[in-house]
């Protein structure tokens, strides 16, 4: 259950100077009483300076504002609206049931499912931005530029717990996180005739992303992603203090094992690194080979490093909206630059086992020793693909999705009920959509 409340006040004179304040208390059910109310204050001030006398002559300049802004957002998004106290779970059947016997009938066991947390509180955001509007010639050029500052803390996490908790996860607090970035936006008409409009519009963002604080004394957090039995119990994400969020953690993949570091083909060299999940004698030419970070002659959970940024290094989109007769022309593109993704198509469909899953055309260039025994594609069959290392990351291009599509309203000739009826929504309109291209 959620409660709220608001209270804003308002100021404007004459319309150049705009003061705003506002004051919002919260109250969450999926909080400890003694934490259950949240309360966030916000002010921003505005000049309209076009509406000053020294600017009545400019005629061509429709609208000039500087904003500036500070405010607290919360946020009470938990897993389940329970996570804060203990709850009791039966699992009859399941591998993993407490069932018990008692006068020869079998009893449903119950067990504690979660840890409580007496001390779970609001996240809550923290927001600085300085703003400027500016409007030319008859508002057909516009442009929104704006400079922020985010710091969020108290972090909600259903976070992994220590073996020794006696439980296996338990929503917590985590840490602080600060965001710094700077978003543009420029809207042109670069053609208005009786018929004929062509709209564009700009948009450009930069942000910096850095966690600044972890919960008990933490200075690293691991995570696993649920998707694939076959890589529930790895971590393929990290989060360290004083870097970016989204941070990809795994094996450097160097490659593959080739036939001159082999003694007669079979038994790998003394001095060359091999994964301690297996022995020198099982690894064979073609298996993939990963970086012995630490040095000391086997890979295993130490030699794990980052292997991938989440976070871009800019986005941004352009859409052109062409308007002729009644007829929308829509065409958009945009793009997300910088980032990497955990690619775990390549983790199924570069992995073959015998398990008859159809493959990517790359295996077709797969290690071979006598077809293609210097390639670094895993032959059939390798041993040790199992684990994420930087071969299954995949940077993102500057363009990332172009969208055009075609629209024209029809207008309605009857009121007929059956002609309306929501069943017939190809009377109404035309569309026409069509996806150019996807990385």
């Amino acid at each position: 259950m959620l409660a709220s409340g608001l209270a804003r006040l308002n100021y404007n004179y004459k319309h150049k100077y705009y003061v705003t304040a506002s004051f919002r208390a919260d109250g969450s059910s999926k909080f400890p009483k003694n934490n259950r109310w949240g309360f966030f204050p916000s002010a921003s001030v505005a000049w309209t300076f076009t509406n000053e006398g020294w600017m009545k002559n400019l005629t061509w300049w429709n609208n000039g504002k500087i904003r500036f802004s500070w405010g607290e957002t919360g946020n009470n998004r938990t897993s389940t609206p329970y996570d804060y106290y203990t709850r009791f779970v039966s699992l009859p059947g399941d591998n993993n049931n407490q069932d018990y016997v008692r006068d020869g009938q079998t009893v449903s066991g119950y067990f504690r499912y979660n840890m409580p947390n007496d001390d779970l509180r609001w996240e809550t955001t923290e927001q600085t931005d300085l703003g400027l509007d500016l409007a030319f010639l008859d508002n057909r050029i516009s442009i929104t530029a704006d400079i922020y500052q985010k710091n969020t803390r108290d972090l909600l996490l259903q976070a992994t717990m220590p073996s020794s908790s006696g439980y296996e996860t338990s929503m917590i607090n985590v840490g602080s996180i600060r965001n710094r970035g700077f978003e543009l936006s420029v809207n042109v008409v670069p053609v208005r005739l009786k018929n004929f409009t062509w709209t564009s519009t700009f948009n450009f963002g930069m942000n910096n992303n850095k966690v600044t604080g972890l919960s008990m004394n933490q200075t690293t957090l691991i995570s696993t992603v649920n998707w694939n039995s076959r890589y529930t119990s790895q971590t393929p994400y990290i989060t360290k203090i004083g870097m970016p969020t989204g941070l990809m953690y795994g094996f450097r993949y160097l490659g593959t094992y080739k036939l001159d570091e082999f003694t007669n083909g079979t038994l790998l060299k003394e001095g060359i690194p091999y994964l301690e999940s297996m022995t020198r004698n099982t690894v064979g030419p073609g298996d993939p080979k990963y970086a012995d970070i630490n040095g000391d002659g086997v890979i295993n959970d130490s030699d794990r490093t980052i292997i991938g940024v989440g976070q871009p290094l800019h986005t941004g989109g352009w859409n052109n909206t062409f308007n002729f007769y009644g007829f929308d022309l829509n065409v958009f593109f945009s793009w997300s630059y910088g980032n990497d993704i955990l690619n775990a198509n390549r983790l199924m469909f570069e992995y073959y086992d015998g398990s008859q899953l159809n493959q990517f055309g790359s295996m077709r260039n797969a290690f071979s020793v006598n077809r293609n025994p210097e390639s670094d594609i895993p032959r059939a069959g390798a041993r040790g693909m199992q684990y994420y290392s930087c071969r299954r990351r995949r940077f993102i291009p500057a363009i990332e999705d172009s969208n055009p599509w075609l629209h024209y309203p029809w207008p309605d000739i009857g009121k007929s009920e059956d002609f309306l009826s929501p069943s017939l929504p190809h009377r109404r309109q035309l569309v026409y959509h069509y996806k150019l291209f996807r990385t």
